[in-house]
């Protein structure tokens, strides 16, 4: 599934959702985008629950590495059903532009203490 860019309505790739949800390009526009808040805080707390799930049932398992092999499991589901649920619910917004990067001169105080105060 693909969702939609807000400003021209074309198809954003869902691989290009998945490799950058808190901020990308459209393809077509290049408007910069972002994934809704919701989608990820939804998609986050399912990866959560499935781990839970899949931990309770692997914690069952005997045997010297048990516990490991619990935490490993649940890590692996965490990681295949937040990203599955994310392609499913992805709803893209305008994302607020980028922050300017720091200038690499004088610190930012440096102009104060330069006044001429002695």
């Amino acid at each position: 599934m693909a969702s939609k860019c807000p400003h021209c309505m074309s198809k954003v790739p869902t691989g290009l959702i998945l490799s950058h949800s808190y901020g990308m390009e459209c393809p077509h526009c290049h408007t910069r985008l972002a994934v809704t808040d919701g989608g990820r805080y939804l998609s986050a707390f399912a990866g959560l629950a499935a781990a839970t799930v899949v931990y309770r049932f692997a914690r069952i398992s005997t045997g010297l590495l048990g516990w490991a092999l619990a935490i490993v499991y649940a890590i692996v589901a965490f990681g295949i059903v937040s990203p599955l649920i994310l392609m499913l619910v992805a709803d893209l917004q305008t994302a607020p532009p980028e922050p300017e990067p720091l200038a690499h001169g004088a610190p930012a105080g440096a102009a104060s203490h330069a006044s001429g105060h002695h």
